[in-house]
């Protein structure tokens, strides 16, 4: 099985206690690959997990610009991730999720979608704000019949 994870950029718990409650559940579920979207927050948290947990990962880059406004900091931490990736897919290159307009917030959803078709679950950190790509992404889920896990921190 592969699952693929969707997430906040801002975490509600701090990021041991999501981690310690997103290894339970990978452990759970036994998953052969893992997809991240490598964005800022949970997204690089579960590729982070998946990584410590010896889970193959798919970095799912939306565009090689993906990184470019982000702090420094946030930076090294990404190519860090994908020097440890078994595999990275250029979300813009593959045919049929390229955007002909080049429209970055397009490449994002498109990331997103290219995830959802890839993957056998979605697991998404997901407040229900009902905007937003985690948002499109859990409707998207939904729309294509995937298994969806919702985490939920109480």
């Amino acid at each position: 099985m592969i699952v693929g994870f969707t997430g906040h950029r801002e975490l509600e718990r701090p990021e041991k206690q999501v981690a310690k409650a997103l290894i339970k559940y990978i452990n759970k579920i036994q998953p052969a690959k893992a997809i991240s979207g490598m964005a800022i927050g949970f997204d690089q948290l579960a590729a982070r997990v998946c990584i410590h947990l010896g889970i193959p990962l798919i970095a799912a880059v939306p565009a090689k610009e993906q990184p470019n406004f982000w702090p420094l900091a946030a930076i090294k931490n990404y190519f860090k991730i994908l020097a440890r990736a078994d595999s990275i897919v250029f979300v813009d290159t593959v045919k049929a999720y390229s955007d002909p307009n080049d429209n970055f917030i397009q490449k994002l959803f498109n990331r997103n979608y290219w995830i959802v078709d890839n993957s056998d679950r979605i697991v998404a950190y997901y407040r229900g704000t009902g905007r937003g790509g985690t948002a499109s992404t859990v409707r998207y889920t939904i729309a294509q019949k995937k298994k969806l896990s919702i985490m939920k921190l109480t």
